[in-house]
């Protein structure tokens, strides 16, 4: 990533400061790889909510306290349903969802459709986005 700069001196957006080695490791997921030292040591989990940071959770209120009563994960349920191409409000709704129904099934669905999104990138679950809306308490 570059430090590239607008004419105000704000810093560019992501995508605008990313090379193209940097979107490769983006895309495939493999600038993940170190937080594998995290999954080892017993801080993170394979499959589960991604971290995200206090002042967030506070934000969130008890929705965020309920998304950070299991431990965080290297991918989840959030990040095969769209990820980076969802709202917060939607990747919340796709977390609450896992921690209510998360299963060995359904952790090893998450694993095979990691490699997916690994190879063909974020795409949008209409139909798990839906079912999470349903299931989802008042915001």
């Amino acid at each position: 990533m570059s430090d590239a700069r607008d004419a105000e001196g704000r810093p560019l957006s992501d995508a605008e400061r990313t090379g193209r080695f940097g979107l490769l490791l983006r895309r495939t997921r493999l600038d993940e790889l170190p937080e594998f030292w995290n999954i080892l040591i017993g801080d993170m989990s394979l499959i589960g909510p991604r971290p995200i940071l206090p002042e967030t959770i506070d934000a969130l209120g008890e929705r965020g306290v309920r998304r950070c009563s299991v431990r965080p994960g290297l991918t989840g349920w959030a990040q095969i349903s769209g990820n980076a191409i969802l709202s917060n409000d939607d990747k919340l709704d796709l977390d609450l969802w896992y921690i209510a129904n998360r299963s060995a099934w359904v952790d090893l669905k998450i694993i095979a459709e990691t490699v997916l999104v690994m190879i063909l990138g974020d795409r949008i679950s209409e139909r798990r986005l839906s079912a999470a809306r349903q299931s989802a308490p008042e915001r």
